[in-house]
């Protein structure tokens, strides 16, 4: 399938997605409340963080090398399997002696430190490593009708889950954490169920343990030794206020609040997300002149399109938001605001940082991780002491709009993007657009 139907349909199923997966969190934030939705969002980070530092992010390597063909799948599939391996025996030393050994940690919330945090977290991390190997490995062929399909159908399955949890809270008993947590790992499984039936029925091949360590090993760990450190500072830049806040603020209503804020301005990012993931491929594959003329337009639509959301939900946040999650929500309205202008700008950092990413230069990528995690670390350890939560919303903001300037200089002026219009859509692409779009619709129609 062509880059325009990819990245289109890719569209097309974000859409839904993101209605359902707004859906769902709406049902989540109103059995928690405040207070459950910030425990909820530290447990959910940690296992974010256990999930990217010991995937050692070889499924962005993976994507990089099947899209050049330079290290077959089965022996990928075989480095994937020890990765597992090695990470999950890691994640469940460092759970494990967090539990026998401290009372309290960075890890869990306070009175959240059961044993049965302990293997959800575990669980949880384990699921989501092998559904993030084997949704790579179609990414890398370009198989992206797959990859959106499981996205929608776990889009679904999670809607189903949490709105029976929604009326059987309201209308029969009430729910409580350890029941939410449950249904979030049934989803994680089935999630890793559809991969499987996906995986065998369209791939079907058995991972190989004939690695070399000097031509698959090293060269993959070459690769991603960079791009590795780079994501875990990137997490650490989006998700390093939650832990700060748990500190200082002691407050977990707050962090809820806070987190409905966050994870609201980030949904800015399902417009970047799906066209990053898709160019990857493309742009690897392509010469330095095809790069320049498929990377501009692609660049112009993500802006145009994320700043179009954020003024629309800058207008209607301060209703929607108490009328969605409730009214002690209106909390988060100053906090999403702080926001917004930090994230509409980070959404055109990360369409930058895929193009120095397609073009090898992924030490400009971590240069610019670090960038903003020093401004994360000193603005939070400044403001949130100081005013709050809003102290978190103000510092992200700043974060995100150091790591634009910092990546727009890498990618001009050390990787040599030549100087276009990046940011607003002409009536030239309006029109291609337009016309692409009525094609692809006219297809469906006929094909149905």
């Amino acid at each position: 399938m062509s880059l325009n139907k990819n990245i289109f349909y890719s569209f097309l199923t974000q859409i839904p997605t993101l209605i359902l997966g707004i859906v769902s969190g709406v049902f989540i934030t109103r059995i928690l409340g405040a207070e459950g939705k910030g425990v909820y969002a530290i447990i959910q980070s940690d296992c974010e963080l256990f999930s990217l530092v010991f995937s050692f992010s070889i499924t962005g390597g993976m994507v990089y090398f099947i899209s050049l063909n330079k290290i077959s799948i089965n022996k990928l599939l075989g480095l994937g399997v020890f990765i597992l391996l090695i990470g999950a025996f890691l994640s469940a030393s460092i759970l494990v002696i967090s539990k026998l050994y401290f009372s309290t940690s960075l890890i869990f919330p306070r009175n959240y430190n059961s044993w049965f945090y302990v293997i959800y977290v575990f669980a949880a991390f384990c699921f989501s490593l092998f559904n993030s190997f084997i949704s790579a490995i179609f990414q890398g062929k370009s198989l992206f009708k797959y990859v959106n399909t499981v996205s929608l159908l776990n889009s679904i399955f999670n809607l189903s889950f949490f709105t029976f949890a929604f009326l059987y809270h309201y209308y029969i008993s009430p729910i409580g954490f350890k029941s939410v947590l449950g249904l979030a790992l049934i989803v994680f499984i089935l999630n890793a169920v559809m991969w499987i039936y996906f995986f065998k029925k369209h791939i079907d091949i058995l991972p190989s343990f004939n690695i070399s360590l000097k031509y698959d090993v090293k060269p993959l760990l070459k690769f991603v030794a960079y791009d590795h450190i780079g994501h875990i500072i990137n997490f650490l830049n989006y998700r390093l206020d939650i832990w700060i806040i748990n500190n200082y603020v002691k407050d977990l209503k707050q962090l809820g609040y806070y987190n409905v804020a966050v994870t609201t301005a980030q949904m800015v990012w399902l417009i970047t997300t799906p066209i990053a993931s898709v160019l990857i491929p493309y742009l690897v594959k392509s010469g330095d002149d095809e790069k320049n003329k498929i990377f501009p337009f692609f660049s112009r639509f993500n802006f145009t399109a994320s700043l179009l959301i954020v003024v629309i939900s800058v207008i209607l946040a301060p209703v929607l938001l108490p009328l969605i999650y409730g009214a002690e929500f209106v909390n988060s309205v100053p906090l999403f605001m702080a926001l917004t202008g930090g994230v509409l700008f980070y959404s055109v950092s990360k369409i930058f940082a895929t193009y120095i990413y397609c073009s090898g230069k992924i030490e400009f990528n971590l240069m610019v991780a670090a960038i903003g995690l020093f401004f994360t670390i000193l603005m939070n350890l400044i403001l949130i002491p100081k005013i709050g939560v809003l102290g978190a919303s103000i510092a992200s903001s700043l974060s995100y709009f150091c790591m634009f300037i910092s990546t727009s200089y890498f990618v001009f002026n050390r990787v040599n993007l030549p100087f276009a219009s990046y940011f607003l859509l002409n009536k030239g692409d309006i029109k291609a657009i337009s016309q692409k779009a009525k094609g692809m619709l006219e297809a469906m129609r006929k094909a149905d």
